[in-house]
C-alpha cells in the first residue's frame, strides 16, 4: 500500500460544502436577527430623553482595536436616578464629560440605554450581511439536497 486515500467523490464534497455553507448562512442570518430585534425594541419600546454622560469605558476590541461605551446618568420614567452603559459605542473625540446627549432606554427594561441616534436603526453592516446570510444559506440548501446524477 502507497499510504494514499482516494479522493472523496464529487457528491461527497459538493454536500459537504452545502452543509458548511448552510450553517454558515445560519449563523449570519442568527447574528443579524439578534440584532434587528434589539433595534425593533427600542424603535417600539423606547423612552427617549435626556441623559448626562458621566464617563467613557474602553473595551479591548479584534485586531487591537478599542470600543467606546457611553456611561449615562438619566432619570427613567419612575422617577429613578439611573447609571448604565451604552449598548451602542461612540467616538470619544466627539463627546465630553458632562455633556447632555440624547438617549433612548427601554421602559420594559431601564437599564437598556442607547444614544437616540441609533436607537433604533439597523446597522449598515446588517443591510449587507442579511443578504449575504440568505445566499449563502439557499446555495448550501440546494447543494446539501442534490441527488446524483
Amino acid at each position: 500500500m502507497s499510504g494514499t486515500r482516494a479522493a472523496a467523490p464529487p457528491q461527497n464534497q459538493a454536500r459537504s460544502w452545502g452543509i458548511a455553507m448552510l450553517v454558515l448562512g445560519l449563523v449570519i442570518l442568527g447574528f443579524v436577527g439578534w440584532r434587528a430585534k434589539a433595534a425593533f425594541e427600542f424603535a417600539t419600546g423606547g423612552v427617549a430623553i435626556e441623559g448626562r454622560l458621566t464617563g467613557i469605558e474602553s473595551v479591548a476590541g479584534g485586531k487591537g482595536r478599542t470600543l467606546y461605551y457611553a456611561r449615562l446618568r438619566y432619570r427613567s420614567g419612575d422617577g429613578e436616578l439611573r447609571d448604565a452603559v451604552s449598548e451602542n459605542r461612540i467616538t470619544p473625540a466627539e463627546h465630553r464629560i458632562g455633556e447632555v446627549l440624547k438617549i433612548t432606554y427601554l421602559a420594559a427594561d431601564p437599564a437598556r440605554v442607547r444614544l437616540a441616534a441609533g436607537a433604533g436603526a439597523a446597522a449598515l453592516a446588517d443591510w449587507f450581511l442579511g443578504p449575504i446570510g440568505l445566499l449563502l444559506f439557499g446555495a448550501g440548501a440546494w447543494l446539501a439536497a442534490r441527488r446524483p446524477a
